[in-house]
């Protein structure tokens, strides 16, 4: 036995509490496990938090990936140029099928962003980061004519609205 401490015990023939000045090997290795325990608790803690935000920089840097596709990205820089035009005139809206493949791949794009950021995969910076870009492109009129156009032919087909995520993440209006 080491003397190192106070230790209080009930004393059952008078109740009232009797002070020995002993501590056990039990009570010290008790002791010593709690503080392990706490301790790889914290560590823990830091790791997964470690984790989450390596998780979130390597899919926004997928995601980043993704969009400077040459298609996405040729899509994205026509909105961003003002050079983006959807009409009745043409018959499909577009000037070909390529620019609507373009344009259809930056929208699931930018939808699964929305998803991603509205379930807090990506936050913060890693969501910040994308707002910009959103807000260009469903902000733009020619893609909400484009959208209008799109709604109209998806309800007919009896679909719901597309990319309805993305537009109520990024639409600023």
């Amino acid at each position: 036995m080491l003397s190192m401490t106070f230790r209080f015990i009930s004393d059952p023939s008078t109740g009232e509490f009797v002070i020995k000045n002993q501590i056990s090997i039990f009570e010290i290795v008790s002791v010593l496990g709690i503080l392990v325990a706490v301790i790889s608790f914290v560590i823990a803690v830091r790791a997964a938090k470690l984790a989450t935000k390596t998780n979130q920089a390597e899919f926004s840097f997928k995601l980043w990936e993704a969009f400077m596709n040459g298609d996405v990205y040729n899509a994205y820089q026509k909105i961003e140029w003002s050079a983006f035009e959807w009409g009745e005139g043409f018959e499909t809206g577009f000037r070909g099928d390529e620019e609507e493949h373009q344009t259809d791949k930056l929208l699931f794009l930018f939808d699964e962003i929305a998803l991603q950021v509205n379930s807090n995969i990506l936050t913060g910076y890693y969501a910040e980061r994308w707002m910009y870009f959103g807000r260009r492109i469903f902000g733009d009129s020619e893609v909400k004519r484009y959208l209008e156009f799109l709604d109209i032919f998806f309800q007919n087909n009896g679909s719901e609205k597309p990319f309805m995520r993305a537009r109520k993440l990024f639409d600023p209006s």
